[in-house]
C-alpha cells in the first residue's frame, strides 16, 4: 500500500487527511509530486496553499527522513495561511495522520509574544524522522537567517510578493538549500523539489523573468520543470464534502467581480 500511495498522492490526500480535491487541484498536487521544480501561477482563492500543505505533509509521511520548508514573506503570514491547518482543521487532523506525527514545536508563536525577534522557526516533527520547517523569514535580509538548513522540499508561497522584497532570496538563498541527500536524486518521486506558488502577475513584475525561464523549459518538453495556471473558472460541477458542487461551495462571483476592479 505504501508503494501504491507513493505514486498516487491524490489517494494519499484522502486516506491521510480526508481531503477531496477538485480536478484542477489534483492536477496541481500531481505536478508538484512528480516534478523537481514547479510553478503554480494562478488566481486568488483557488486553494493553492492547502494543496501545498498536503504536498509537504504527505511527503513527510510517505518518505522517511524528509526535511521540508514552507517559506512566506514573514512568520505571521505563514501562521495565518499554512500553520493554521495544524490547529484549526480537525477534519484534516485525522487519527491516522496524528499517528504519524510527533510534536508541533510552536512555542515561539509570535502571536503569543510582543516580539518575534527570538523566534527562528516553527517545526512539525514526524515519527519517521521527517520534519517541516516554517522559518521566521526575513525577505528584506535575503533569507540569510536560514543559511544553515539543508532541505529536501521547498514551497515558496506568495513567491511573487516575496520577489518584490528580495529577488536574491527567492532565486538563490532559499533554493540553494534544497540539496539534502535523497535515496535517488534522479527519480521523479524521491528527488528534491521546489514549488513556487503565487497569484499570477503581469509581465512588468520583478518575478516575470523567473516565470519566463520556467515557461521556456516547459515548452521545450523538459520533465524537470512544471507550470500550472488556474483561475476561479476551474471549479467543477463535481460534488464536494458539503453536498454542494465545488463551484457552488468555493466560487464567489461577487467577490471576484469586486476584486477584478482593482487587480490586473
Amino acid at each position: 500500500m505504501l508503494t501504491e500511495l507513493l505514486y498516487d498522492p491524490v489517494q494519499g490526500a484522502w486516506i491521510f487527511f480526508r481531503v477531496e480535491l477538485d480536478g484542477f487541484q489534483q492536477s496541481q498536487l500531481i505536478e508538484c509530486w512528480f516534478t523537481p521544480e514547479t510553478q503554480i501561477a494562478s488566481g486568488y482563492g483557488i486553494g493553492k496553499t492547502i494543496v501545498s500543505w498536503i504536498f509537504l505533509n504527505l511527503s513527510c509521511i510517505l518518505i522517511p527522513d524528509t526535511h521540508c520548508m514552507a517559506v512566506y514573506q514573514n512568520l505571521q503570514s505563514g501562521i495565518n495561511q499554512f500553520w493554521k491547518y495544524y490547529r484549526q482543521s480537525p477534519f484534516m487532523m485525522t487519527p491516522l495522520f496524528r499517528s504519524q506525527m510527533g510534536e508541533l514545536d510552536d512555542e515561539g508563536d509570535p502571536t503569543k509574544k510582543k516580539t518575534a525577534r527570538e523566534v527562528s522557526a516553527l517545526k512539525a516533527f514526524f515519527k519517521n524522522g521527517s520534519l517541516i520547517i516554517l522559518p521566521a523569514s526575513d525577505m528584506m535580509n535575503d533569507g540569510s537567517g536560514r543559511m544553515g538548513e539543508d532541505i529536501n522540499r521547498l514551497v515558496m508561497d506568495e513567491h511573487n510578493e516575496s520577489c518584490e522584497k528580495s529577488y536574491e532570496a527567492v532565486t538563490l538563498s532559499y533554493p540553494s538549500r534544497v540539496r539534502r541527500a535523497v535515496f535517488n536524486s534522479n527519480h521523479p518521486v524521491w528527488c528534491n523539489k521546489i514549488v513556487r506558488s503565487s497569484a499570477a502577475k503581469t509581465g512588468e513584475h520583478p518575478a516575470y523573468p523567473i516565470h519566463r525561464k520556467i515557461e521556456h523549459h516547459v515548452n521545450e518538453g523538459s520533465p524537470k520543470w512544471g507550470l500550472k495556471q488556474f483561475s476561479y473558472k476551474n471549479f467543477s460541477s463535481k460534488k464536494c464534502h458539503t453536498g454542494k458542487t465545488f463551484r457552488q461551495q468555493y466560487r464567489d462571483d461577487d467577490k471576484i467581480a469586486s476584486m477584478s476592479q482593482n487587480l490586473s
